[in-house]
């Protein structure tokens, strides 16, 4: 009797689909997160470096910008990541003559979180540089 029930046991397929997905979906999930959450990094990245080249535009019409007025300004451009994830630095170097470079350098945070993975932190950085004139066309 005991060995017609374990054959019975062995030879029943119903819920095999159940266990399987049951066994693929955690992977699944994991690997679909992480490329949603790698291409929202990517994303964000690259609007941080179009915002900080937009706004670094302004030094070429304003040589005489603020760095606060050149961060308000990059702030307004940033579509996505969160403006505290963000740091800007400017730094201004001087020519013999008058023209000015402006190099203003950004770096994006971004918290990457997927299941079963252990979060952590990716970091974008970049850096832009235009040339500010002495005295600007108007």
């Amino acid at each position: 009797m005991r060995l017609n029930v374990l054959r019975r046991f062995g030879s029943d397929r119903s819920g095999v689909s159940a266990l399987e997905f049951a066994l693929v979906a955690p992977v699944f999930l994991t690997l679909l997160i992480g490329v949603i959450q790698m291409g929202w990094s990517l994303h964000c990245a690259s609007n941080v470096r179009f915002a900080v080249k937009t706004a670094a535009r302004q030094f070429m019409v304003q040589p005489n910008l603020s760095d606060q007025a050149f961060v308000t300004a990059m702030r307004a451009h940033l579509r996505g990541p969160s403006a505290a994830a963000v740091t800007v630095t400017v730094e201004r170097q001087a020519m013999a003559g008058g023209p000015v470079f402006v190099r203003a350098r950004s770096t994006y945070n971004h918290a990457f979180w997927a299941p079963m993975i252990t979060p952590f932190t990716i970091v974008s950085r970049g850096e832009t540089t235009v040339f500010a004139p002495s005295n600007p066309a108007i």
